[in-house]
């Protein structure tokens, strides 16, 4: 495979429309939901450890079986339900971070391509406005700044 088409990606326009209704779609149903934490806030109430998660689940499955542990002021129904929407949650997480890893990799592959393509295009200028082509030296003299390290002796042929 060449180093400058690492990959071939096309979003046609109703794909694009697609994952934008359905990622406002998520949204919608996720911003109905969620609270706005403070950075205060979510520093006092942290995040549970794997090993807390451990004694949630101890904890959970000990009330089911021995109910008269129960203590008076805890409301079994709610803690069932924050016990399901936390998993559901945690999968929702799961499956949206697989998801930003796969397009940050299409993302950095593309880029690198771009990336490759603009230096093509750039050395190409760089040779016709040292040939002294006169549309080629404008677009060159604006594209060098961005390759100052390393063009003294091409800036000084190309003026």
């Amino acid at each position: 495979m060449p180093t400058n088409d690492l990959i071939k990606v096309v979003f046609t326009p109703e794909e694009r429309d697609a994952v934008n209704q359905a990622l406002q779609a998520v949204a919608d149903i996720i911003n109905a939901k969620a609270p706005v934490l403070s950075n205060d806030d979510r520093r006092k109430y942290g995040s549970v450890a794997d090993r807390n998660k451990l004694v949630i689940n101890k904890a959970k499955t000990y009330l089911e079986q021995f109910p008269q542990f129960k203590p008076v002021n805890l409301d079994e129904a709610e803690f069932a339900n924050d016990y399901e929407s936390r998993a559901g949650v945690e999968s929702f997480m799961l499956t949206i971070a697989d998801l930003e890893r796969k397009l940050s990799d299409i993302k950095i592959l593309l880029d690198h391509d771009n990336y490759q393509a603009a230096l093509a295009f750039y050395r190409s200028v760089r040779y016709n406005a040292q040939e002294k082509v006169p549309s080629a030296i404008p677009i060159y003299n604006d594209l060098k700044q961005y390759f100052t390290h390393s063009e003294s002796n091409a800036e000084e042929e190309a003026e």
